[in-house]
């Protein structure tokens, strides 16, 4: 598998993933007023959907938060690595490493 890799273009795809989480975070922010359930009535219907609209806020907005987080990141070492894979290209070639160790699971 031939693996090419364009380092002019990492901090152009380091700035839009920066634009993404901010708009993702934004969205995200300006939907969670509209996302909290009305207080339910009293019939069954209006409770139970009050009741699951209530539990399904929990783990979407735990999910987005970490894909805010990994487009964040991502974007932060998008641009160091640009700089080394060129520094190391003009040094008489790239070395690609694993940073499998500083990846939080």
């Amino acid at each position: 598998m031939a693996l090419d890799i364009i380092p002019d273009q990492l901090p152009g795809v380091s700035a839009n993933q920066t634009a993404n989480a901010a708009s993702l975070a934004s969205v995200t922010g300006s939907c969670g007023a509209r996302s909290v359930p009305v207080p339910a009535a009293a019939d069954l219907v209006s409770a139970t959907a009050s009741m699951a609209f209530g539990f399904y806020s929990i783990p979407y907005y735990m999910s987005t938060s970490v894909g805010i987080d990994y487009l964040t990141e991502g974007a932060q070492v998008l641009c160091p690595i640009s700089a080394t894979y060129l520094t190391a290209d003009m040094l008489g070639g790239a070395e690609v490493g694993s940073r499998a160790a500083s990846v939080l699971a």
